[in-house]
């Protein structure tokens, strides 16, 4: 039987916990405060209320949120995704065709700018 004084992690578990911890929104916190105290023995919740800077409650709130995700379950569940056969065949990329910009109406194939540009009535400026 472990000492009542003993810490639940290692001096470097609690390392990666917190650096982990930091990187996460407030929901995410409580959420992931609240999986790791479900897999804590009593005096979890406390021991990871210390450690992490938060209040029982919080980890009590967050547990709270993720019983009700499991009771909602898959939100994707009753979505169907066709399958390959009714999806038709790939689409090659390059055979896709895209409207022209209202911009690329005076380029002409080679990208290239004439010297007059017809679709706002000016013309444009010799490099020479």
């Amino acid at each position: 039987m472990a000492d009542a004084n003993e810490p639940f992690l290692s001096p470097e578990q609690e390392g990666q916990i917190k650096a982990n911890f930091q990187t996460l929104d407030e929901k995410q916190r409580r959420r992931f405060a609240a999986s790791l105290s479900l897999a804590l023995p009593y005096g979890g919740c406390r021991y990871l209320a210390d450690l992490l800077g938060i209040s029982e409650s919080t980890i009590t709130r967050g547990r709270e949120e993720l019983k009700e995700l499991q009771e909602q379950g898959d939100p994707a569940e009753g979505q169907v995704r066709k399958t390959p056969e009714l999806a038709g065949p790939p689409r090659n990329p390059s055979t896709l065709s895209y409207p022209r910009s209202s911009m690329s109406c005076w380029m002409n194939e080679r990208r290239q700018i004439p010297k007059t540009l017809p679709c706002v009535g000016l013309t444009s400026r010799s490099p020479n």
